[in-house]
């Protein structure tokens, strides 16, 4: 018996602390309790790509938690620059940045670059001789 109370007095500070950190729930079924262990607050995805010419950091799914704030940082290569961030299919321009803030849906954010580097025609010239 004695070595009872401390197994139960332990199993009930871990039932405790589990409860706290992740919301366990108790239902009543048959006669049986179940337990069971949710994840919190829900997490969401943003899906962050760039196309050739530079990058976009974080890249990929990225979470985050319902609520919180991620920022992008939208960097092109050497020669390229920024033609046209997309944030849920909408342009907010050529911007080097981007907060999502308070999230609470998934979104996306996709950065396009454009070559540095003018264009212009040649064409042949001069006289005969």
């Amino acid at each position: 018996m004695q070595n009872r109370i401390p197994r139960l007095a332990l199993y009930l500070s871990m039932l405790l602390a589990a409860s706290l950190l992740f919301g366990v729930g108790c239902t009543k079924k048959k006669k049986k309790y179940r337990i069971g262990f949710g994840t919190g607050t829900p997490t969401f995805t943003i899906v962050a790509t760039a196309d050739a010419g530079g990058i976009i950091n974080p890249s990929g799914n990225v979470p985050v938690i319902q609520g919180d704030n991620q920022s992008f940082v939208i960097t092109p290569d050497t020669g390229y620059y920024v033609a046209d961030v997309l944030v849920g299919g909408v342009s907010v321009g050529a911007v080097t940045g981007y907060e999502f803030v308070n999230v609470t849906a998934d979104d996306s954010i996709a950065a396009t670059f454009a070559n540095d580097y003018g264009w212009f025609d040649v064409s042949p010239g001069g006289t005969e001789g």
